[in-house]
Formats: structure tokens, C-alpha cells, sequence
């Protein structure tokens, strides 16, 4: 009964980190206590190890859920690779190394995240005083290239690693399962190993009852058949990816133009030409006549203007533009910028439309946890059938219906990675974009307006 409680603490631990759990995750720590109630220390086990597999895809929302997902990971791989062994099943323990590479993703990403926040962090405290407006945007244009250059790095890098990690892995393991049904072909059954079978049935057929669950979540958010890893046939070359850049900030710049033109009719004597892709660079739109006939400004919105009331009033219009200089507080859309929020408290026109983009865009990191769960779906029933033939068929031996899951599972899981391959293969191109996109700047004949 001791045993009961380490599944809700686990639990409790991450939601003290903030986690809200979906259906499927209650339903994850349910079966976890009604497995756990039972004196069988193997099942114990077998409802712990994997289940919280599932459950670390979702305790990534910052550092700490991070930092939480990696030593628990860890530490079930560690579970279910002790599990195996008693079991003395391939197919478990190459679903173990599996694990054992997810969890070295984990430590990559952590790594990864603390780089990207401490960048912000610098790029939020720079000083900008004592520049133009033009300077400005011109070097925050640079400092965002920088930025996405160096998190196309951090995106690259290390699921290239761990991909590669986890097809050698993969290979060792197939390499074992086809060398053991080679001689398993020309010895006796008595010289065989004999894997538990129960062991290797119950815990793939809990798992495989999850993974539908987890399954069906995804469908339940329109994603049943996953998630694209490509933007489209176009963005496979560096052109492509340079073009669908340009495209991008077209768009987000016709939506800054359209918000400006909205208020222009709204309030009157504004033109949407003051905006460009670095800054929206707006006039007040109004003035009223208050305190005894002094004109005063009447601003639009902050998001519009980039600068409040207390800008107002300086003696010449440099003055004011370094004031307006200090106030504004840019946001990154794909390396255009715009204000985050607007009066009312809603995302801005450039924040909507960088919503709109993403929406559209591949979205690498949701096919990586689609990939893992329908992966797992695939090995579970390969091992609950391979479990059950070897059962019922008198003439299949447990360690050749073994053998035969392990070869299953790792063909699965070299299939699983086809997509992944994709999405890093487009992050590597737009990182080249970026890099050629550098050398023509340096270039001593480039003119620039």
C-alpha cells in the first residue's frame, strides 16, 4: 500500500508546478492506484513505468516543468529497464533505450530553454538611448536575426543528437533480435531464454489502452492524423525559405497598415503610410481644446503610437522622437516588430497576425510528441500480438515471439523518425537562409538605403 502513494505524489509534485491535466491524465493516475492496489510487486512496476511516459510530454511549459519531466523520466526509464531485465524481453528493453534517449532530450531542451531566456533577459535590458529611431530598428532587425539564428541552433543541435543517438540504439537492439532468431532457428527450445510473457502482455496491453486515450485527445483537438513537419514544397530550398520570410512580413506590415486605418477612420487625420516593417511610427489622430482654450494632444492607443502622454510637450521633435525611442517596447513577429498589447489589454494587430502565421506554420515540437505516442501505439500492439501468439501457438517460442516484437519495434521506430527528419532538414535550410542572408550584408558592393 506504500507503493499506492508514490504515483499521486508524482502527480501532486507537478501540479504544485503549476500542470493542469487533461481527462486523459486523470485517467493516467487512476489506473496507476487501482494497479498499484494490487500485493503484486511486478504489476506495481509495470502501471508505474511508461504511463508517466506519456505524462512528461505535458510538464514542459517552463524551466521548472523541465527540469521535473527530466529526473522523472529518468527515473521510470530506469523503472522499466529493471522491469525488462526480469522480464528478460527485447522488446522491452529496447523500448527502455528508447526512453533512455527521450530522457537525454529532455536535458537538451533544458539546456537549450536557460540559453533562450538568458538571451531575452539581455535583450530586454539593452539601452537604446541616444540613438535614432531609424538606428533602432535597423539594430533590432540585426538583434532579432541574431535571436532566431541562434534558436534555429538550439533546435537544430540537439534533436539531431538525440535522433541520432536513438538510431544507433535502434540498430544494436535490431541487430540482437535478428542474430537471436538466426540461432534460435537451429537450437532447441530447451537452450532458448524464456521471456515472461504475462509480464510482457499485461504491461503493452495498459499501455496500448493509454496510447488510444492519448490518441484521441489529439483527434479531439483536429489533429487525429498529425502534424505537419514541412510549410510546404516551396520552403525546401533557401530561397523558398527567404521568400516565405519576405511573405510573412508583407503580411504583418498590411495588418499594421489595416489597424492604422481603421483608427483613421475612427478618429480622422491619420495615413497608414508612417508604418514600415521595423516600427509603426504614428501621428495623433486628434486635438481637443481644454484649460481654457490650450490645445493639448489627444493620443491613440499606445500599440499604435509607441509612445503615452507623458511624451508629449518637448521642446523639438528630436527630443521627442528619442523620447518615443525609450517608450517603445518592441515585440518579435518572424523578425518584424510590433507592441504586444493595446489599450484594452488584446494582443495588437502585429500580435494577431504573427497568431495567424503560427497557426499556419509547421509545428515541429507537436509532431515530435505525436510521432512518440503513435509510435508507442504501434510497439504496444506489436508486443501484445507477438505476447499472445507465443501464448496460444505451441509451436512459437516465447524468446522467438520476442525477438520477433523487438524487430518490430525498432523498424516502427526508424519509420517514427521520417518526419522528424523532414522538420530538421527545413530548420537547417532556414538556418542557411539566415547565415547567406548575413554575407550579403557584409559584402563591400551592397548598398544600403
Amino acid at each position: 500500500m506504500l507503493l499506492a502513494c508514490v504515483p499521486f505524489f508524482l502527480a501532486l509534485l507537478t501540479l504544485s508546478n503549476g500542470l493542469s491535466f487533461s481527462y486523459s491524465e486523470y485517467y493516467h493516475i487512476h489506473m496507476i492506484f487501482l494497479f498499484s492496489l494490487s500485493t503484486n510487486t511486478h504489476h506495481w512496476i509495470l502501471s508505474m513505468m511508461h504511463i508517466y511516459s506519456h505524462l512528461s510530454m505535458y510538464v514542459h511549459a517552463c524551466i521548472h516543468q523541465q527540469s521535473t519531466a527530466f529526473i522523472s523520466f529518468t527515473a521510470f526509464m530506469i523503472v522499466q529497464s529493471i522491469a525488462a531485465y526480469i522480464a528478460k524481453s527485447e522488446a522491452m528493453m529496447g523500448d527502455s533505450a528508447a526512453m533512455a534517449v527521450d530522457s537525454m532530450t529532455y536535458a537538451f531542451n533544458l539546456v537549450a530553454e536557460r540559453m533562450k531566456n538568458k538571451a531575452d533577459e539581455e535583450d530586454a535590458n539593452a539601452d537604446y538611448s541616444g540613438i535614432t529611431m531609424e538606428q533602432k530598428a535597423e539594430f533590432i532587425r540585426i538583434q532579432n536575426r541574431d535571436r532566431r539564428k541562434m534558436r534555429l541552433c538550439l533546435e537544430l543541435v540537439p534533436p539531431l543528437i538525440s535522433v541520432s543517438t536513438l538510431i544507433g540504439v535502434t540498430i544494436v537492439v535490431l541487430h540482437d533480435a535478428i542474430t537471436t532468431l538466426i540461432l534460435d532457428s537451429q537450437r532447441e527450445e530447451e537452450e532458448q531464454s524464456r521471456p515472461s510473457l504475462e509480464l510482457m502482455f499485461v504491461f503493452s496491453t495498459l499501455n496500448l489502452g493509454l496510447d488510444f486515450l492519448n490518441v484521441c485527445c489529439f483527434a479531439k483537438a483536429k489533429h487525429a492524423m498529425g502534424y505537419n513537419t514541412m510549410d510546404g514544397e516551396e520552403n525546401n530550398t533557401v530561397a523558398g525559405s527567404a521568400a516565405r520570410r519576405k511573405e510573412e512580413a508583407e503580411k504583418v506590415v498590411e495588418k499594421i497598415r489595416e489597424g492604422a486605418t481603421r483608427h483613421r477612420t475612427k478618429r480622422g487625420g491619420l495615413g497608414s503610410n508612417d508604418s514600415n516593417v521595423a516600427y509603426a511610427k504614428l501621428k495623433p489622430a486628434s486635438y481637443e481644446k481644454q484649460n481654457g482654450g490650450e490645445l493639448e494632444m489627444n493620443p491613440l492607443p499606445n500599440s499604435i503610437m509607441g509612445v503615452d502622454e507623458e511624451t508629449v510637450g518637448y521642446s523639438n521633435s528630436q527630443e521627442k522622437e528619442n523620447a518615443q525611442a525609450e517608450k517603445y517596447q518592441p515585440c518579435e513577429v518572424d523578425g518584424v516588430l510590433g507592441d504586444n498589447n493595446d489599450d484594452n489589454g488584446h494582443l495588437s494587430t502585429v500580435a494577431n497576425a504573427n497568431a495567424e502565421e503560427k497557426q499556419e506554420r509547421a509545428n515541429l515540437n507537436m509532431c515530435s510528441a505525436y510521432t512518440h505516442v503513435f509510435a508507442d501505439t504501434c510497439r504496444s500492439i506489436a508486443v501484445v500480438i507477438a505476447s499472445s501468439i507465443a501464448k496460444l501457438v505451441d509451436g512459437i517460442t516465447a524468446e522467438e515471439a520476442d525477438s520477433t516484437a523487438a524487430v518490430v519495434v525498432s523498424v516502427l521506430i526508424l519509420l517514427s523518425l521520417i518526419p522528424l527528419f523532414q522538420g530538421l532538414v527545413q530548420t537547417a535550410t532556414e538556418l542557411k537562409a539566415i547565415r547567406e542572408e548575413e554575407k550579403t550584408e557584409e559584402s563591400p558592393d551592397v548598398t544600403y538605403v
